[in-house]
């Protein structure tokens, strides 16, 4: 029997047995199912789903019977749930539907699950297709309920969500491919707001096809222009675009002016709707005015719902989300009326009771509403205008490259290889369609860099041009080298897109652009931060032919801020609590978040103490019930961080745009989807330091260097290679880390070492730093020792593969490039560069069926790709093969790219080249990118990079009234703080710096004073002087810091009379008689009060650092460690440490016992100290801001991470009683019996565990009159020296009791000193 003919043909029982054949896999199955696929795609699909008895079976019947009386034919699969028992399906739907099986119309079949737990059985959508192709008009798929995942039901139903955001399109996208992803029909809209006085109207939109989208794009970002402005929105706006292809649905309720300016638009009436909902008790009233005013104006009712939760129990999250977002609590906040706002299941729906043909006009709309799919194939680039004289992009971009080449040899003949590598790219960038893109990012960089001699003289023309209407500089801006593998195109490189010449470092096309992968060129650009805005403004202006916001070819990137756990516990208490108690409660719950990886809102609430926390407090009880509904929910737009669209037509043809704080921005994050080109125009730290750097030698120096000059000679610079080797690297970009450091500097070792003149030219110095680069990572970094050893003694190298020689000796023997992987595949293997690149990429995924494939290959090879294999190519045997395929795959999971790793190591070599011959320039613009003094990590970290320039040679001056600007600023020789960095001064930095700009240096004290206060309406005041002077502003006037603070009093009412007289005495008299005013006795205050108040009012240590007076003795230490080694000691270390304290936080333990952790830092850098109960009983009185100590610590890490445990402290200065005591003596009692006792209680004492971290030392005792230091058990004696012990004896002995025996560096003789000598008040401190 022909079944699929018999099918066709209406044979019931043809479409069960078909069903049969199919749910059973018999073999005729896939045959059934190629016959009836053309068949098709006819039938709707609806899927119903719900929990038990949510009444589906219910509304299956009633959606039947109505479609029955419509003459049409409906399918019904039954999903029922597999039986435990025997597998079969349990048929409850079957016997529920029963009154439906006999009728002609209705066919039904019942479908296991699964498994006996749910989920739709693997052929239902098989199924579905037999019931279309046998055809009927409806396939209902209906669940009973015990576990089917909504998402099977979606993926197998066509019914499906319209999403209307108000007023916005952010979820348009993801919504539209979600919806086309599950088999779903997307419904795109979106919802406007209209008010008048006395009324509001809502009015959704709903758009029928692609060309209604775009109508709908223009007119959200229409809206937005208008609201960023603070302008009204009315109707009137809908006026101007095409809305013929629109479903309206208004909650209009009465005949306002609202609702008759609605009827007066060009719209299809037959395309408008009014909803009715049910929201609250009002709503039964406001609908059956709907009802009134619908059949007044033969208008058709719609019931909707403002569906804003999933489920019912969600509605505080919603209430929540509004109140943050009005930053009001919920008790005042503005909230959505009504709390039906969840998704209903049918058997609620059912419940209403609503008209029947007010469900129907949904499907109604539903059918209106065409499919289309917002994502495409296409790239939409965007049109370049060609200047004259040239006939197209591949032209004009042809005559570019090529006479960038020969820029790049100067007056020197080309060589073949370079003119043969351009033609081989030019031809594929063509073949690919890309000249247009490379023409966009050519034109943009050349522009900033002011390469006029390379372009033609209308282009020039047109860049003059912007630069004079926009007021920029003439001078060039200076991008980055390179970035990713765009920096392996000749094409690249020789239109200036970078500064990386490929074929000197053998870098591969095709890493770039494959001829084998057609995907869109991703060139990114390093920006110095000050110029970006620049370079967005020139293409906006460039690509722009309206003002018209809808018509704008230019918008940057939305991006979406989410819920993270410590922000969302932070944000919450916001919702229900004021200020102060909920900034309270949110950073107690932030403080007790765990960073750990996977770590999220599930594993905090499983935490014992915020389980222990909630029970004892229902305001944490309250604000962690809602914080899992609102976890990773957006909390914010902002603006994607250097992502712009560039689009051939209006943006708005592709997508919606918002405005946020002026600028225009894509309502949607994956704008590549929508065909659209993304440019990023990127900015790097580095790129900016550089670029300040320049600015700053030409400003003071009169010199214009530039990165592509700095680059003819710094990658071949011996002197570069030298500063880099010295260990000096914590400045430069990617040297920073210790560990990075210790690397370079092992594999530049023979840089002193004859030939190292002819290293550093042949590039083989700057091929070490790339590599090091490299392989600092994870995996690689265990063939480092290794690579160090190959690039000292190359000679020994021995390659595994001789013909990768060449290719390999960049490298040093090792595969630490991806385009070492591409060759080794392509000498060895025979695959061609783009087919290399195809298996790298494959390779890195893992698939065991994958890279058995590329296996098999790449020894045997492959016909129909061409590959010849290994076997073929190079007569190795398939063992040998075997051995080097593991070696591909262990190197392809994490080579570098090569090409990167070469661009990036360009500006480690241009930062090191500034440093090395402009170091106080350099040094100047990296302290200004370090950060301010506001936090804590930024004071450090520029503290450390301070004191790193110090110890680099580098003269680091105080502020400078006639120098410093509002930055750091180098000046003869040497950088000087910056104004800015002062407290208090920084209001006024501007004021004093235009003051000097304006009318030259100030002459003395007298001189700054006058002109500030009369020249300026605020002028300075006295917190202004005191910054000022004791930062050492004024240090170059007569007189002292001291002198003039002594006189603060005094020149601020001075300041006062300034203001207020246009002359007085000093001003006759002159400079002389101000000095004698003032009074000068030239003399300084200590140095540690200048440092403490320099420290004070700039967070630094300029002129000094208080721990430098004790350095000397400190070092006599063997464990002594300056601070900035601490980072190279492994845990468990000892250390002797030399630091003043920054901070001290003393807390409670659970015992009752105070503990602290305490802040120090020395000159080379700061680190943190805990201090435990027993140790800080004994040594806690030292623990004072501003004291210098001596500490004894041990290094700690673990998972919480690296602390250092005091053991003991001394104040810097004091004798060192244990390095300088010989002994311990103890005087016992004349009675034998009791002197035994008097001993072997200390001894006993001795071994207290309260003593565990406190220095031992020998002790002896007199008996009988003689000194002894042992007993007959024990041949030494050593007690613990600290307070407790002390102080243990003497409650013993006496205080005449106990005395030490000590040594010192001027006396020979031992001494003995008493314990009354010894103890000053108790606070065990020598006297001296």
């Amino acid at each position: 029997m022909d079944l699929v003919k018999e099918l066709f043909e209406g044979s019931r029982l043809a479409l069960a047995r078909s069903i049969t054949a199919v749910e059973n896999e018999y073999e005729n199955a896939i045959d059934i199912m190629k016959a009836i696929y053309p068949k098709t795609g006819n039938a709707r699909i609806l899927g119903i789903t719900g929990a038990p008895g949510a009444g589906k079976s219910t509304l299956t019947d009633k959606v039947v019977k109505h479609y029955l009386d419509q003459g049409k034919k409906i399918g019904i699969v039954a999903i029922d749930p597999t039986s435990p028992f025997s597998g079969g399906a349990i048929l409850g739907d079957r016997i529920r539907m029963n009154d439906l099986t006999l009728n002609e119309n209705v066919f039904i079949r019942s479908m296991g699950t699964r498994g006996s737990l749910g989920g739709l059985s693997k052929k239902t959508a098989d199924v579905v297709k037999l019931m279309d192709a046998f055809g009927m008009d409806l396939v209902i798929i209906e669940t009973v309920g015990v576990g089917q995942s909504e998402v099977d039901i979606v993926k197998n139903a066509e019914y499906s969500l319209a999403l209307t955001d108000p007023e916005v399109g952010f979820g348009i996208y993801s919504f539209n491919q979600g919806m086309i992803s599950g088999g779903k029909k997307p419904i795109n809209g979106t919802e406007l707001s209209f008010s008048t006085k006395t009324s509001t109207m809502n009015l959704v939109l709903l758009a029928k096809n692609h060309n209604a989208y775009k109508v709908l794009c223009r007119i959200l970002t229409t809206i937005s222009s208008l609201r960023q402005k603070g302008k009204s929105v009315s109707l009137k706006v809908l006026e101007d675009f095409d809305l013929s292809d629109f479903v309206f649905i208004s909650d209009a309720d009465s005949n306002n002016t609202l609702f008759k300016n609605l009827l007066k638009l060009n719209i299809n009436k037959d395309d408008l709707y009014l909803t009715t909902e049910l929201q609250d008790d009002l709503s039964d009233e406001r609908n059956r005015r709907v009802e009134l005013l619908a059949k007044k104006n033969d208008i058709k009712v719609v019931l909707t719902n403002d569906y804003r939760q999933i489920k019912s129990e969600d509605s505080e999250g919603f209430r929540v989300i509004q109140s943050l977002k009005q930053k009001k609590v919920v008790t005042s906040a503005k909230l959505v009326s009504g709390d039906n706002h969840y998704i209903h299941t049918s058997d609620e729906v059912e419940k209403w009771g609503v008209p029947v043909e007010w469900l129907d006009n949904t499907i109604e709309i539903l059918n209106k509403i065409e499919v289309y799919d917002l994502s495409v194939k296409d790239n939409f680039n965007p049109i370049f205008n060609i200047p004259k004289g040239f006939n197209s992009e591949k032209e004009y971009f042809w005559h570019l490259a090529k006479v960038g080449l020969q820029r790049r040899f100067g007056d020197k003949e080309v060589p073949k290889e370079y003119w043969d590598r351009l033609d081989y790219e030019l031809g594929i960038i063509d073949s690919m369609g890309f000249n247009g893109y490379f023409l966009i990012v050519a034109d943009f960089i050349n522009y900033g860099k002011r390469n006029y001699a390379s372009y033609d003289d209308e282009t020039v023309a047109r860049w003059k041009d912007f630069i004079k209407r926009s007021g920029y500089s003439e001078n060039p801006i200076n991008f980055g080298p390179g970035r990713g593998s765009a920096a392996g195109s000749l094409v690249a490189y020789a239109t200036a897109i970078t500064d990386v010449d490929p074929l000197k470092y053998g870098l591969l096309f095709e890493r770039f652009l494959n001829p084998e992968r057609v995907s869109m060129p991703d060139i990114d650009t390093d920006i110095p931060d000050m110029h970006r805005k620049e370079i967005i403004e020139y293409t906006r202006d460039f690509y722009n032919v309206s003002a018209d916001v809808t018509e704008s070819r230019v918008a940057g990137i939305s991006a979406f801020g989410t819920y993270q756990l410590k922000a969302l516990l932070k944000a919450i208490p916001r919702a229900y609590y004021q200020s102060k108690t909920a900034i309270s409660l949110g950073e107690k719950l932030a403080g007790l978040v765990r960073d750990e990886k996977g770590f999220g809102i599930k594993e905090f609430c499983e935490l014992p103490e915020v389980i222990a926390l909630s029970e004892e407090d229902k305001r944490v009880a309250r604000i962690l019930d809602v914080a899992p509904l609102l976890s990773g929910m957006v909390s914010n737009l902002t603006q994607h961080a250097a992502g712009y669209v560039i689009a051939p037509e209006a943006v708005t043809e592709y997508l919606p745009t918002v405005f946020v704080e002026g600028e225009q921005l894509t309502a949607y994050t994956d704008v590549e989807s929508c065909g659209l080109l993304k440019m990023d125009f990127l900015g790097l730290k580095a790129v900016t330091i550089i670029q300040s750097t320049l600015d700053k030698i030409q400003e003071k120096t009169g010199k214009t260097l530039t990165v592509t000059e700095i680059l003819e000679t710094a990658t071949t610079d011996l002197d570069v290679f030298k500063t880099i080797a010295s260990g000096g690297t914590k400045n430069l970009f990617q040297l920073s880390s210790p560990g990075m450091t210790d690397v370079v500097v092992k594999c530049l070792a023979d840089i002193d070492e004859p030939g190292s003149e002819e290293r550093a030219k042949s590039g083989d110095y700057f091929g070490r730093v790339v590599a090091a680069i490299s392989m600092y990572r994870p995996g690689p970094l265990a063939f480092i020792p290794q690579f160090i050893e190959n690039a000292l003694h190359p000679e020994k190298i021995e390659y595994v593969v001789p013909e990768m020689a060449d290719i390999l000796s960049t490298s040093y023997g090792l595969m630490i490039y991806q385009e070492s992987i591409m060759s080794l595949l392509q000498v060895v293997g025979g695959f061609t560069l783009g087919g290399a690149d195809l298996a790298r990429r494959a390779i890195g995924k893992k698939k065991f069926e994958v890279l058995q494939s590329l296996k098999q290959t790449f020894i045997y090879g492959d016909e129909k790709t061409g590959v010849l294999g290994g076997i073929k190519k190079t007569g190795r045997s398939s063992e040998e093969l075997e051995d080097l395929w593991s070696d591909v795959e262990a190197f392809a999971s994490y080579g570098f790219n090569k090409s990167h790793a070469a661009a990036y190591s360009m500006v480690t070599i241009i930062e090191a080249w500034l440093f090395t011959n402009y170091p106080e320039y350099f040094a100047s613009a990296d302290l200004n990118k370090v950060g301010g003094n506001q936090k804590t990590s930024e004071r450090e970290a520029l503290h450390e990079m301070i004191e790193f320039y110090k110890s680099r040679g580098l003269d680091i001056r105080p502020v400078d009234i006639n120098i410093s600007e509002d930055e750091f600023v180098a000046d003869n020789g040497a950088v000087y703080f910056g104004l800015n960095k002062v407290s208090n001064v920084a209001s006024a930095a501007e004021r004093i710096s235009n003051e000097r700009k304006t009318s030259g240096e100030f002459k003395n004290l007298y001189d700054f004073l006058s002109r500030m206060q009369r020249n300026y309406e605020k002028g300075v005041n006295k917190s202004v002087l005191k910054s000022l002077i004791v930062s050492g502003g004024f240090d170059n006037f007569a007189g002292t810091r001291k002198d003039k603070l002594e006189k603060l009093e005094d020149l601020s009412n001075l300041g006062k009379i300034l203001k207020a007289n246009e002359s007085i005495i000093f001003d006759k008299y002159g400079e002389s008689y101000f000095d004698t005013w003032m009074d000068y006795k030239n003399e300084e205050m200590d140095i540690q009060t200048l440092l403490a108040e320099e420290k004070r009012v700039t967070s630094f240590y300029i002129s000094g650092h208080p721990t430098e007076k004790y350095l000397s003795v400190a070092q006599k230490e063997s464990d002594y460690q300056p601070i900035g080694n601490l980072d190279g000691l492994s845990s468990g270390t000892s250390v002797y440490l030399l630091g003043i304290v920054n901070s001290v936080r003393q807390i409670t333990t659970k015992t009752g016992q105070l503990m602290a952790f305490v802040s120090i830092e020395d000159t080379s850098g700061h680190c943190d100290l805990v201090v435990f109960a027993d140790s800080y009983k004994m040594f806690g009185r030292y623990l004072e801001v501003g004291e210098v100590l001596n500490v004894f610590a041990t290094k700690q890490v673990n998972a919480r991470g690296t602390s250092y445990i005091v053991n003991s402290i001394k104040r810097a200065g004091d004798i060192k009683i244990f390095t300088t005591t010989d002994h311990i003596q103890i005087k016992l009692s004349k009675d034998n019996d009791v002197a035994q006792k008097e001993l072997v209680k200390i001894l006993n004492e001795a071994n207290n565990p309260l003593h565990e971290y406190s220095p031992f030392i020998k002790m002896s005792y007199v008996f009988g009159g003689k000194e002894l230091f042992r007993t007959k058990a024990k041949q030494s004696l050593e007690i613990p020296f600290d307070l407790t012990m002390v102080n243990y004896i003497k409650n013993i002995l006496g205080a005449s009791g106990i005395k030490i025996i000590w040594k010192s560096d001027y006396e020979k003789e031992l001494k003995n000193v008493t314990l009354e000598e010894l103890l000053e008040d108790d606070s065990f401190e020598l006297k001296i």
